[in-house]
């Protein structure tokens, strides 16, 4: 299953990508908020890869790395262990009777559960 089918609104995602978005592996994780609106979780990260035809606005400022910032409404059973400087995580996104979230690496382990998720931002940027 592609965590895109997962998300409420893919438009963006599968406009930048097409209908193959990157796995995600090896994601560079910036932010993890916990609010008690909703409950919610929201993940800020970057994709792993760049698309092979960027936006046009994109492309001239020479960015490289596409950023998400995706929100989990309706959060519960959150369980978090660690964090770190720069934690490169892999995320499961999954759904069945809920959403079910699982990232993993030796800095972080983040597991919870959800009723659902939303693509609340996308952009790009210069990195490194």
């Amino acid at each position: 299953m592609l965590w895109t089918s997962v998300l409420a609104n893919p438009t963006a995602i599968q406009k930048i990508f097409g209908g193959d978005p990157p796995e995600l592996r090896q994601v560079r994780v910036h932010e993890v908020t916990l609010s008690r609106d909703g409950p919610q979780v929201m993940i800020r990260f970057d994709l792993p890869t760049y698309p092979a035809e960027p936006a046009v606005k994109w492309k001239s400022q020479g960015f490289n790395t596409v950023q998400v910032q995706v929100v989990f409404v309706g959060a519960w059973d959150v369980s978090l262990r660690g964090f770190g400087r720069d934690p490169l995580v892999d995320i499961d996104i999954t759904k069945d009777d809920a959403v079910r979230v699982t990232i993993d690496s030796n800095d972080l382990d983040l597991r919870f559960s959800a009723d659902a998720v939303t693509l609340s931002r996308v952009s790009a940027y210069m990195n490194g």
